[in-house]
């Protein structure tokens, strides 16, 4: 027996769409976005297209929609201010930020973080304030009058987050030290301690273990008498209105795509990081502080 060609009316096609539509809906099918917007900030010293390993870019992209199940387009921005503005217009729906820049996206349009990159086994940075273990101050109070290191004026773990951190604790750079130099380099500033170029110095967290390859009785000589709080790095956020089912899938997506497989190779390429970890708002505070006591611009900051 041959089939029929039935032509419908005006209401009868109108209903049959209808309800395919609302099946459809029923079964599922329609998951979320048909695509999403990830955003890094180029690195200025690499020549890929973009400024991003683009390999790499292709397989981190796979990876998370595999996971997440919708299309991931990765876009390079030239400076993080312009990957803020992006999450905060929602030309960009995922942003892999530093993390004044995430302090600036949260700030301007209500970016939500969801993860904190992890590095040699650490999710955050300290600064340390490193003095002579013999003779040296062993107080904070003590640095009032003294010759004081720090690292250069763009260095967050250098100069940022210990002179905010010495403020916060009643000493005052510029009205309370004899002098503040700037030595441009993290292990220099250990090493001005020992010659006694300075009487305490600021430098990352870590440094201490460079210096020691230089100075084997390095433990000997310089010792530490403070530790700022600590502050992330590289960050992960959405922008703000997304929509709640769809921010989860979004999370679970990318801790399965980032922390295993190609897909955490990729990220280790892009970033230079081992994988993510979450991370909350409160975590970022300290550079909120940090900012506030030193009259600084975050966006500037997040350059």
């Amino acid at each position: 027996m041959r089939g029929k060609l039935v032509l419908l009316g005006p209401l009868a096609l109108v209903t049959l769409l209808i309800v395919t539509l609302l099946a459809g809906l029923a079964s599922g099918c329609r998951q979320g976005p048909d695509k999403l917007v990830m955003g890094f900030v180029a690195p200025s010293s690499t020549a890929s297209p973009g400024g991003l390993p683009t390999a790499q870019v292709d397989i981190l992209a796979e990876a998370i929609k595999e996971a997440l199940g919708i299309r991931i387009e990765i876009f390079a921005f030239p400076t993080a201010t312009e990957l803020v503005k992006a999450i905060g217009t929602g030309q960009a729906d995922i942003a892999v930020f530093n993390p004044f820049a995430y302090v600036s996206a949260h700030e301007a349009s209500g970016a939500e973080v969801l993860f904190k990159a992890v590095t040699g086994g650490a999710s955050e940075t300290r600064s340390e304030i490193i003095v002579l273990a013999a003779g040296g101050p062993s107080t904070l109070a003590e640095l009032r009058g003294k010759t004081f290191g720090f690292v250069d004026p763009a260095s967050p773990s250098g100069y940022l987050f210990p002179a905010a951190y010495l403020v916060e604790n009643g000493v005052v750079p510029s009205k309370d030290l004899a002098k503040a130099v700037f030595l441009g380099d993290q292990v220099a500033a250990v090493r001005a301690v020992i010659e006694k170029t300075v009487q305490a110095a600021a430098c990352a967290e870590g440094t201490r273990n460079l210096a020691r390859i230089q100075i084997p009785d390095l433990d000997n000589l310089v010792t530490v008498i403070a530790t700022t709080p600590p502050v992330p790095g590289t960050t992960i956020a959405v922008r703000a209105g997304l929509d709640h089912a769809l921010a989860d899938r979004i999370t679970q997506a990318l801790l399965t795509a980032i922390n295993g497989g190609d897909g955490r190779l990729a990220w280790r390429a892009i970033t230079g990081a081992d994988g993510i970890i979450e991370a909350q708002d409160p975590d970022y505070d300290f550079i909120r502080l940090a900012v506030e006591l030193l009259g600084l611009d975050v966006e500037v900051l997040a350059g």
